[in-house]
């Protein structure tokens, strides 16, 4: 039927509608339709008669022979575009023949001496599988002789060759660019989702539209895949160029290339897209990674801002570092309670700071506070390194930190003490401090030169057990028990070595005396028993401390740490005869420096008596002067060091033995802790926590078992937070509290790894987010692909009016 005479019967049925005499009993159903639409149908009668009268107008001026009965699938007769023409040309699909079987005499067009036609192959698509598809939304004019493309017509804002009409034969490669142009996919969406309002669309279209649809989402679903592997890995993306087929295209690009070779569907598309050229679409260039990489982020963030707010208590804990540009970045660390009841540690962002002065780093952690949205008023517990500008307690971050919220308690890291305790007591004596330089001497001067660390390399690994010479660390108290390890089991090893070093005639003067004088060094009994001793107690040192950067470990079990450590370093005051039996049998040398020493004579004052100066041996004074004023240094260190964890831990110390408690002892101690959390916990606290000692001997929980983390994840477990709610609330203060802000310390090994010399110019915006996706990369299969996908559509989606 044709566009006339389908026009003319909706008007006459409309009419007839309209005049047609109803009573009560006589309106049926569908006459009741027809007058509710009555309206809407005058309204369009206007535009049918403007569509009418247009396409008669066309047919009776027409002269050259052809059938003078037109339809609507004509583009070209179509009126001025409006709203309602839209409407009416949805709710009315065109109705295309087989472009096969048409005739396109009237698209003739003359290139010279050759005349070219339009062809029945541009209205089919062919795929790189050898699929034809048909181009629904492309039509043909036989009034003008062109090609139309109906989304564009109906909805583009600009003009260009598809909505005034397209018959450039001669260069019909334009009819595929514009089908992948982001222009057209926009008007098509706009036309699939507009024919859905008005419940008429073309089903072809709308099927074409949704594959295509399908077609780009699985390969966004690719490209998102390649960027969560590389971020959670902190792997550079970019290469020197954006090619596919390049050795220099960077991981991202290679990923793929990688992926292609397994997946047929990822292979055709970057055969088809890879290398497109500017203004192209293939969702491989560097600005769309970057649109996803941050997307990806906020995705994340969002849902660690969501989790820390349903916890409500969290603390925090800072640190800076200068980076690869010479820039201060402030790490910054949160810590809260998971719904199961276990606590964790995230890393939020690097903050750039100017200054390393405390009301500096306290304007960047509140602006971190606020941009989140998390109330400061929440904060229990705040951890920093024992720097000055951080641990004062006048003036320092965490003082400025709690004249805002009185509740944050500072807990300074228990894993940065231990390294200072043995800090002091290396620098103790004279002795101590020489031993660590000769340690690090025989580090240098045998790494130095590749021959002499092949000569030690040669002598050390046919031995089993024992270890290549390691370098001391000023920070990390673990890389001084490695080395003093390397030494005491290697010793034999490294003296022969130096030996051979200095009886070798090749070598120059200087080495030889460098080489004879580390040698005589390795032959005295002093250092020997410096290097025992000092073996024993790192090695204690690096265990406890390996513990204490554990996420999971409590305040309780670091003051249990600590005082084990102190009764330890106690105890080795008795067994300096055991380290000098060792030290004998490493050093074959059983006389002490001391003893074959000239005695100084010092000048007596005028005041003392003469004669009464003690005289020691070489083992009392070893033992006196040096060993025990080591072990002593040690020991009034680790005291001092963990008063600030026993102060913290005896508010809540308590919960860890509920079931060895009084109710007299339950009740004065939560009352204490009442009175400190007052905007925390209710009136029956104490109570409640008696309520709780009763549950837990009726599980039967025995005391070893018992630990406040413990408690926490059997409330939730059972669901029963309704019944101890100030319980749940006190476990959960306590659990946020910082250990050790070890967290921020690994942030940092991720920081040099993301941003290094050649990612210098790295933004700071790109750095925090491929520095969380490394760090947390537990969370990046959170991110929904889907969610992403469609996130992206929607900011891709210009929505115009018109």
């Amino acid at each position: 039927m044709s566009g006339v005479k389908r026009l003319q019967e909706t008007a006459q049925t409309s009419s007839s509608a309209t005049t047609e005499d109803l009573t009560g009993e006589q309106i049926s159903r569908s006459q009741v339709e027809s007058i509710v639409e009555n309206e809407k149908e005058a309204e369009e009668e206007k535009i049918i008669d403007e569509v009418t009268n247009s396409v008669t107008s066309a047919a009776e001026t027409r002269a050259d022979g052809h059938d003078r009965d037109f339809s609507l699938a004509d583009p070209g007769l179509w009126p001025k575009r409006n709203s309602e023409m839209i409407d009416f040309i949805l709710r009315n699909p065109l109705e295309q023949e087989d472009p096969r079987l048409k005739n396109f005499r009237a698209s003739k067009r003359v290139y010279g001496s050759k005349t070219r036609y339009c062809t029945a192959q541009i209205f089919f698509q062919k795929t790189s599988n050898g699929e034809m598809h048909r181009r629904e939304w492309l039509a043909y004019s036989h009034s003008k002789g062109c090609v139309y493309c109906i989304p564009c017509m109906l909805f583009s804002t600009s003009v260009n060759a598809f909505t005034e009409g397209f018959n450039d034969w001669k260069n019909d490669v334009r009819i595929a660019e514009h089908e992948r142009s982001l222009g057209h996919r926009e008007n098509t969406q706009k036309h699939v989702l507009r024919g859905n309002l008005l419940g008429k669309i073309d089903s072809k279209l709308h099927a074409q539209y949704i594959q295509e649809c399908n077609y780009w989402r699985q390969v966004l679903t690719r490209v998102i895949i390649a960027i969560k592997f590389l971020a959670t890995r902190g792997l550079a993306f970019r290469g020197t160029e954006e090619k596919f087929g390049s050795v220099s295209n960077g991981n991202y690009l290679g990923i793929l290339e990688v992926m292609a070779r397994n997946d047929p569907f990822l292979q055709n598309h970057i055969d088809r897209f890879g290398n497109p050229g500017k203004r192209n679409v293939s969702y491989f260039s560097k600005d769309i990674c970057e649109e996803f990489i941050a997307m990806i982020y906020v995705d994340l963030l969002k849902k660690l801002i969501s989790d820390v707010k349903a916890s409500k208590y969290y603390a925090m804990s800072v640190d800076s570092t200068p980076d690869i540009s010479h820039s201060d970045q402030l790490t910054f660390i949160i810590r809260y309670v998971c719904k199961n009841g276990e606590p964790v540690e995230r890393f939020l962002q690097f903050i750039p700071i100017e200054g390393l002065r405390a009301s500096e780093i306290e304007q960047g952690i509140m602006q971190v506070l606020f941009n989140k949205d998390i109330n400061i008023k929440d904060c229990r517990g705040q951890s920093y390194d024992n720097a000055s500008n951080m641990s004062g307690c006048y003036g320092g971050v965490q003082a400025k930190i709690i004249e805002r919220n009185p509740l944050a308690i500072y807990v300074p890291c228990a894993a940065h003490s231990p390294n200072l305790v043995g800090q002091a007591a290396a620098d103790c004596c004279s002795r101590a401090t020489r031993f660590f330089m000769f340690v690090q001497h025989v580090y240098t001067f045998l790494s130095a030169s590749t021959s002499r660390w092949g000569q030690i390399k040669s002598k050390v690994e046919n031995q089993p057990g024992m270890l290549l010479p390691k370098s001391l660390s000023g920070t990390r108290w673990s890389a001084r028990a490695e080395a003093c390890r390397a030494l005491v089991r290697s010793w034999e090893s490294l003296r022969d070595a130096l030996d051979d070093i200095a009886e070798n005639g090749s070598e120059k003067p200087f080495t030889k005396a460098e080489a004879e004088g580390l040698s005589q060094q390795f032959g005295l009994l002093e250092t020997a028993i410096m290097a025992v001793t000092w073996s024993d107690i790192l090695e204690r040192f690096e265990k406890t401390n390996k513990s204490l950067q554990r996420v999971n470990i409590h305040l309780t079990t670091v003051v249990q740490l600590y005082d084990a450590l102190q009764a330890f370093v106690v105890g080795l005051r008795d067994r300096f005869d055991d380290y000098e039996k060792k030290a004998k049998e490493l050093s074959q040398c059983n006389e002490y420096a001391h003893e074959n020493q000239r005695r100084r004579r010092r000048t007596a004052r005028f005041d003392e008596v003469s004669g009464n100066e003690a005289i020691l041996d070489g083992k009392q004074n070893m033992r006196i002067k040096t060993f025990l004023v080591i072990l002593d240094r040690l020991s009034g260190e680790l005291e001092k060091r963990s008063l600030a964890y026993k102060n913290v831990n005896a508010r809540f110390g308590f919960l860890s033995r509920l079931p060895s408690l009084t109710d007299a002892e339950i009740i004065t101690q939560c009352e204490d802790l009442r009175t400190t959390y007052s905007t925390d916990l209710d009136n029956d606290f104490g109570e409640e926590c008696i309520h709780f000692r009763n549950f837990i001997r009726e599980i039967r929980l025995t005391e070893d078992e018992i630990n406040i983390g413990k408690c926490l994840m059997i409330i939730r477990e059972k669901n029963i937070v309704a019944t101890f709610p100030n319980m749940d609330i006190v476990f959960r203060m306590y659990l946020t509290l910082f250990s050790s802000n070890a967290t921020g310390e690994r942030s940092f090994s991720t920081l040099k790894r993301v941003k290094y010399y050649l990612r210098n110019t790295m933004g700071q915006n790109r750095l925090s987010s491929l520095a969380f996706l490394s760090l947390n990369s537990e969370l990046v299969d959170m991110a929904e692909t889907d969610t992403i996908i469609d996130k992206f559509a929607r900011l891709k989606a210009r929505k115009r009016t018109f």
